[in-house]
């Protein structure tokens, strides 16, 4: 069932929550480079009068919002079992298995050997990836929670730097030796896939305002050796990366595009 993955793709025996935040990375740059040459060479295209035969490529946009999108992507669900008392790891790949077991962009994850309460596959474009519970608690690790006891000894610190980031309020009332809004504060669930799906966006908008260039890293072969490829290893990799489909974007009209002024500037001292 395992498949070797590329462009930072990861996927290992077995795939937790770090695997899940860094192909839903790599999923959301694919979605960037397909917006920035595909959809927005369409759309200049058509604008300009240009003749465009229509290119099929592999829209990942599906996949992201299985991941994402509220109510019921990956992330969304994780969050709502944090919240939820009595909720677990189990019930998480439950709910997942469940809420997208229709999917286009999910595999039944009894074909990778599993029980739906112990993973769930997702169909990356790059290949599946089978997430399970085996490399410690899904909802530990989507919870960035500060233990109360913690709290109270950092607090209490000889450094200043330290106090200075966890000390009291001045006028906070202490309740049983722990600070109300200590103690709030470790009660409240502060979900760390929802902050990296923020991060991600704003990440996305600063791209949006540059000017990009992609630059495509090839694995050569599996082994790690110079001066090796390994054909069929390279090929996949130029496929799922919409490589080939970018050359014939660039076939099927102008190839090149230089601004008026830049052509004007250079040869109209040469024109009648």
């Amino acid at each position: 069932f395992r498949r070797v993955l590329f462009r930072s793709f990861e996927c290992f025996d077995f795939n937790s929550f770090e695997q899940l935040c860094i192909n839903y990375t790599n999923e959301k740059l694919q979605q960037f480079f397909l917006q920035q040459v595909f959809k927005a060479e369409e759309e200049i295209h058509r604008r300009e009068g240009v003749h465009w035969r229509p290119i099929e490529f592999q829209d990942n946009q599906g996949c992201i919002d299985l991941i994402e999108k509220n109510p019921h992507g990956i992330l969304r669900i994780l969050d709502t079992q944090c919240k939820m008392p009595g909720g677990s790891d189990a019930t998480f790949c439950e709910a997942v298995n469940s809420a997208h077991k229709a999917s286009d962009f999910t595999t039944s994850v009894q074909r990778a050997k599993r029980r739906t309460d112990e993973a769930f596959v997702v169909n990356h474009f790059a290949g599946k990836v089978c997430y399970d519970r085996k490399q410690g608690s899904w909802l530990e690790k989507n919870n960035d929670f500060l233990p109360g006891a913690l709290a109270i000894q950092l607090e209490a610190s000889s450094l200043v730097l330290v106090r200075s980031i966890f000390g009291v309020n001045e006028g906070a009332s202490v309740v049983g030796g722990v600070t109300d809004t200590r103690a709030k504060r470790s009660a409240t669930f502060n979900s760390i896939g929802r902050r990296f799906m923020g991060d991600m966006s704003t990440l996305l908008v600063e791209l949006s305002a540059a000017s990009s260039h992609f630059v495509r890293c090839i694995k050569p072969n599996a082994s790690l050796s110079p001066a090796a490829f390994e054909p069929r290893m390279v090929l996949e990799q130029l496929r799922c990366g919409g490589v080939f489909d970018a050359v014939e974007v660039i076939q099927s009209s102008y190839s090149t595009r230089i601004p008026y002024e830049a052509v004007f500037s250079r040869y109209a001292a040469l024109l009648p």
